[in-house]
């Protein structure tokens, strides 16, 4: 297989706000090469299956799973909502002549206008306030991210490499789940049913400096 189409994986995010009564659901589907990266939204799980197989790709891999952790590889992207956001701000509060929006403001009721007003400052305002709980809630190591790693032994060589470079980049990895699935509990029967099947949980311990490469 061709190891530049191999080290790319979907990456899905699941989203849900609550406000104004309203839950949302957000559903994203990103491709993701291990190795180049590209800025990822915040990130509360992670969860995969079946990513452990290539030995060459294995630091990348974990590279991967503890930036996510360590929150280093969403903050590009924090900081682009910082700047979509100042810039939001500026188009509704800048006095550097008349936009569209405010020439149409002009026209309507001065209570409509009013109205529109306050709940674009409301929305920008719950939109700050909601980033700084974020923020609070990681100084105080209270949203602590985990990892699922589901892993099907093949080869157990390939499996303790991975183990040793969790290790090595200063992660720590639990079993939390393992069986063997015959055919009576497979969800799926194939030629690998007999294999068994671990689950780890990585985290990332407080005040762990990033390994020298």
């Amino acid at each position: 297989t061709n190891s530049a189409r191999v080290s790319h994986s979907v990456f899905v995010r699941k989203v849900v706000e609550v406000g104004d009564g309203r839950v949302v659901t957000k559903v994203g589907v990103l491709q993701v090469d291990w190795r180049r990266p590209p800025p990822l939204p915040p990130v509360d799980v992670v969860l995969a299956a079946d990513v452990v197989y290539a030995r060459h790709l294995i630091p990348a891999l974990v590279t991967l799973i503890r930036s996510i952790l360590d929150g280093s590889a969403d903050e590009e992207h924090s900081q682009d909502m910082v700047i979509k956001r100042k810039s939001e701000n500026r188009s509704v509060y800048g006095q550097q002549g008349k936009t569209e929006r405010e020439e149409c403001n002009m026209m309507q009721h001065p209570a409509e206008r009013e109205g529109a007003e306050f709940k674009e400052k409301q929305r920008i305002s719950e939109e700050i306030n909601e980033e700084d709980k974020v923020s609070k809630r990681k100084e105080e190591g209270v949203n602590e991210r985990e990892a699922y790693i589901a892993c099907t032994r093949r080869n157990q060589e390939t499996l303790s490499v991975f183990l040793e470079e969790v290790q090595h980049q200063g992660l720590s990895h639990t079993l939390v789940y393992q069986a063997t699935l015959g055919t009576d509990t497979a969800l799926f029967l194939y030629n690998e049913t007999h294999l068994p099947v671990k689950i780890y949980k990585i985290t990332l311990p407080h005040n762990v400096p990033h390994p020298d490469v």
